[in-house]
């Protein structure tokens, strides 16, 4: 008998002594076996083999190739990854598609421009949402200087030295950051965002995330949501993003004045609590009748979406401060 025939009838008692014999011996898939009885080829055998290897907690040589390959995109995540905010999928999905639209991808700026034409696109986001604050706390932040993120003083047009205190503040403050700057279809991509989530910050810095992520930029990706960790108004977040019933409840009074301002309620609601305000005393204000009321809510309104510290804000924080 030849040795060919001889292969093709060889009996094992057990699906063990098949794999023993395997691991010295070459055999074809296609060479027919008998296992403790039962007629199968070498092939069938073999795969066999690895599901039984696996059902018992082992691992096969065919398994150990193939199952770490599955966890190694995981493995380059921070370990922070889970704990951040997914962020508004709609505004995700806008920010993402207007980076590629503005050509602010890494194939295009090459990762160094990328990450330096996103954090301005933050910056911008966050500025035109009126997170001036944050936006300040952010580049301060990616440049390493936490005395930066102070609000500026800036100072009065009437006074006489104007010019040398704001060529000093451009000079060596967070306005000479490089990250203040940008192409302009930065701006254009960072406006759109914004718009995009309703001039809500966090929703905008969150998508800029979440474009950073796709693109595998984790680092920076948690550089710009990290600066809303200690927020107050974040405190009433869940893990699932969403307002608590004691946020809401608090809020209700922050809606009311943005009814009646005109100002959107995140904007009111950060204002309120940057500063302190007894948000039920502002409301009973701006509900008064007569023949300043609309003056005053256009007053409160400046206070609100001007510039930093602008008078009328000054005046609102004096008032109505707890």
């Amino acid at each position: 008998m030849k040795l060919k025939n001889l292969l093709s009838e060889i009996d094992f008692s057990s699906q063990a002594a098949f794999d023993a014999y395997k691991e010295k011996h070459k055999v074809r898939d296609t060479t027919k076996v008998n296992i403790a009885g039962k007629e199968t080829t070498a092939g069938a055998a073999s795969k066999k083999s690895v599901s039984t290897t696996k059902s018992k907690g082992g691992a096969s040589a065919d398994a150990k190739k193939v199952e770490p390959k599955k966890e190694e995109p995981k493995s380059e995540q921070p370990s922070m990854y889970n704990q951040r905010r997914k962020g508004n999928p709609s505004v995700n999905k806008e920010a993402k598609q207007k980076a590629e639209k503005y050509g602010i991808t890494p194939e295009k700026l090459g990762n160094a421009g990328y990450k330096k034409a996103m954090y301005q696109a933050a910056v911008e986001a966050l500025t035109d949402a009126n997170f001036h604050d944050e936006a300040r706390e952010l580049i301060a932040s990616i440049e390493g200087k936490p005395e930066w993120a102070k609000r500026v003083d800036y100072p009065k047009v009437d006074d006489p030295k104007f010019k040398e205190k704001m060529a000093d503040i451009r000079k060596n403050g967070v306005d000479s950051s490089e990250y203040w700057g940008g192409e302009e279809g930065t701006h254009e991509f960072a406006r759109k965002v914004a718009a995009s989530s309703g001039w809500d910050g966090v929703d905008a810095a969150d998508a800029i995330a979440f474009t950073l992520r796709m693109n595998g930029f984790h680092k920076e990706a948690d550089k710009i949501q990290s600066i809303f960790d200690d927020k107050p108004y974040m405190k009433a977040m869940t893990k699932e993003g969403k307002i608590s019933l004691s946020n809401m409840i608090k809020e209700s009074e922050a809606q009311q004045i943005g009814n009646l301002t005109g100002v959107r309620v995140s904007a009111v609601q950060k204002f309120i609590d940057d500063n302190n305000i007894d948000d039920r005393k502002l409301l009973a204000f701006l509900k008064i009748k007569g023949p300043k009321t609309l003056s005053n809510r256009m007053d409160i309104s400046t206070a609100i979406v001007g510039k930093p510290n602008n008078k009328f804000a000054q005046g609102i924080i004096k008032a109505f401060g707890k």
